[in-house]
């Protein structure tokens, strides 16, 4: 799965599905401001692809209900 890419004016949100350095499948979510260097980084592991894709489109969801455009 390649990498979504959400912007606002002032934020940006980018979600990508890989596997960590134990091999575990996580879906890691990068986010922040796009004025300022202020920026974070959530993971959370899942069990399967089908729950990986499940998770990219609940943030999807929730992101552009707060305004985000995807890029």
């Amino acid at each position: 799965m390649k990498s979504i890419h959400l912007v606002t004016d002032s934020k940006y949100y980018d979600i990508s599905v890989s596997y960590d350095l134990l091999g575990d499948l996580v879906v890691v979510s990068d986010y922040g401001s796009r004025i300022s260097n202020h920026h974070h980084r959530l993971t959370k592991k899942v069990d399967s692809m089908e729950e990986a894709t499940k998770e990219v489109k609940r943030i999807v969801k929730v992101r552009l209900r707060h305004g985000y455009e995807t890029v």
